[in-house]
């Protein structure tokens, strides 16, 4: 006996059967976690904000937005200026994180501003310096003891270009008053113009110049790394006989057409070296080297 279906019955039979199409899944976007605050209570101190990534926190005062400040991923600082119960919420591309541990600020805080810290130990006059703040004010520019410019600043990173030599420290004043001052900056003249080098150490052409004993040779001139962050430069052109031969060896400038032989400031080791070579200047800025004469 054959079993089977005539054609109405399996019509009938496939068109009872009900095709839906998979569900395609939601993609999962991952919310940043809420900020970690240093404590439930603080009285006269600021708030310690720890967000794990950069972004934006909004600061709530009793459920109401106050303000909203930048962040860095990390510990961030955060002074009120007023009591009430404060939370925080991070900002990302990803969205906005929960709601942070409730802080009680039970009396006014203390608003004077945290010294502004700055980025770089030494600058020259045409390279600008990075200042960070914690808090939006204007920043008090000193030069040794006397005040030179003040400018409005936001909260995070700030640049000033100073146009003259000196040691200079900066000051943040906001209506809570002014902070101590920053670490200081010693500047030096180095006039772009002055520049007969100046090599981005960064760059793999000047990797050389990354180690000691390293050299490069360019516009005619011998740029060395002698000791840890000390660096020589001297004309490639031997005084000997006018052969551009002279490179680094066993610490001291060679010639490697005749042996004149000459130290790394440039005075001559016997006698073909007699003529000494003409030594330029050099001076290292965030990783920029300047030779210059």
């Amino acid at each position: 006996m054959t079993l089977g279906f005539s054609g109405a019955a399996l019509m009938a039979a496939l068109s009872s059967c009900v095709y839906k199409q998979a569900d395609q899944p939601s993609p999962i976007i991952l919310l940043p976690n809420a900020p970690t605050v240093s404590a439930s209570t603080i009285v006269n101190s600021p708030i310690s904000i720890t967000t794990e990534s950069a972004g934006t926190v909004v600061v709530y005062n009793n459920g109401i937005v106050v303000e909203s400040i930048t962040v860095k991923a990390g510990v961030n600082t955060y002074i009120p200026i007023s009591t009430g119960n404060f939370t925080f919420v991070l900002q990302t591309n990803e969205g906005n994180s929960p709601v942070s541990a409730v802080v009680l600020v039970s009396q006014k805080t203390n608003t004077t501003p945290i010294a502004p810290t700055v980025s770089v130990a030494s600058v020259n006059t045409n390279n600008p310096i990075t200042i960070n703040i914690s808090q939006a004010g204007t920043i008090i520019v000193f030069n040794g003891t006397t005040q030179v410019e003040s400018f409005a600043a936001v909260i995070g990173s700030n640049t000033y270009t100073p146009i003259s030599d000196g040691t200079y420290t900066f000051k943040i004043q906001t209506t809570g008053g002014i902070s101590p001052a920053s670490n200081a900056v010693n500047v030096s003249t180095i006039s772009a113009t002055k520049d007969l080098l100046t090599l981005d150490l960064s760059l793999a052409a000047n990797a050389n110049l990354k180690k000691i004993g390293g050299y490069i040779r360019q516009n005619n001139i011998v740029v060395a790394l002698i000791a840890t962050d000390a660096y020589a430069a001297v004309t490639q052109i031997c005084s000997h006989e006018g052969r551009k031969e002279i490179i680094l060896q066993n610490g001291e400038f060679y010639c490697t057409a005749h042996g004149a032989r000459y130290t790394t400031k440039g005075v001559g080791l016997n006698s073909d070296g007699r003529g000494g070579l003409t030594v330029y200047k050099t001076n290292l800025a965030s990783n920029i080297l300047h030779v210059y004469a």
